[in-house]
This record gives C-alpha cells, sequence and structure tokens, in this order.
C-alpha cells in the first residue's frame, strides 16, 4: 500500500496588502517574485590560507509586483507609489504577504517603491511590475530560515 500524500497549491490562497490596501489583479503567471538583498554572508581568504565567513546581517528583501494594467491592483499600487514620492521621509506603509496553503508569510513595516513600470501600451492588456524595497523584512514559513 502507497501512502504518499498529494500536495496542491493554490496561488488564491495568496493575500497581499500594503498599507492596509489589498492587492490582486495579478499577471498570467501569478504576480509576486522575492529576491534577497544579498547573500547570508561574505568569505574572504587570508594569505595564509585562513578563510574567514562574514555574515552581512542584511534582511532587505526586494519583491517584484506583477500585476495586469487594468487591474485595481495596479491602481492601488500607483497610489501608494505617488504618495510616498510627495513625502520628505519614508513614512510606515505595512507590507504583509502570506499564504495559508502553504504557511509561508513575509512582513515589513516599510515597503519603499524602487522601480516603477513602463507606460507601454499594446493590443492587449499587459503586465506591469513594480519592484519594492522591504528594509527590513521578517519572512516565516515551514522551508524558510532568515
Amino acid at each position: 500500500m502507497n501512502f504518499q500524500i498529494l500536495k496542491t497549491h493554490d496561488f488564491k490562497q495568496t493575500v497581499l496588502s500594503i498599507g492596509g490596501q489589498l492587492i490582486g489583479g495579478f499577471g498570467e503567471e501569478g504576480g509576486i517574485e522575492f529576491e534577497w538583498g544579498s547573500d547570508i554572508g561574505e568569505d574572504v581568504v587570508g594569505a595564509d590560507g585562513e578563510v574567514t565567513f562574514s555574515r552581512t546581517n542584511d534582511r532587505r528583501l526586494y519583491a517584484d509586483i506583477t500585476v495586469m494594467q487594468t487591474s485595481a491592483g495596479y491602481a492601488r499600487l500607483m497610489a501608494l507609489m505617488r504618495a510616498q514620492q510627495a513625502q520628505s521621509n519614508i513614512e510606515e506603509l505595512p507590507f504583509e504577504l502570506s499564504n495559508p496553503g502553504t504557511g509561508e508569510r513575509v512582513a515589513c513595516a516599510y515597503t519603499v517603491f524602487k522601480t516603477r513600470s513602463d507606460p507601454t501600451q499594446q493590443k492587449q492588456a499587459q503586465e506591469r511590475t513594480i519592484r519594492v524595497l522591504l528594509p527590513y523584512a521578517e519572512v516565516s514559513g515551514p522551508e524558510t530560515a532568515l
């Protein structure tokens, strides 16, 4: 008898909010990709061959959020970005992403808009990708270590 478990994934369970506003209307393949700001640490080797590993303690995380240009999520992101650009100092703008199906969660008190999407126009509605910086990201989940 085979006791393997069939696992499933449902992107619809993923909830993203920035500044308390729900972001949806993602692109064809989903819509949130993360990239760490740096490696866990850096290594150097001395002239005598001794290796030293230095932890970077860098918690920066970049999130590329891809939404359809016609979505309410895109309109909300652009409104949040414009409001942040008008600030003299970057104020708190909480980022919360969770997926109860996978148990993964990403949170940060600050969301900093780093790039904006090009305003291209095509025959069909296009995707827009906005990169945000999460300077003090907290990541948790079953397979995640920070």
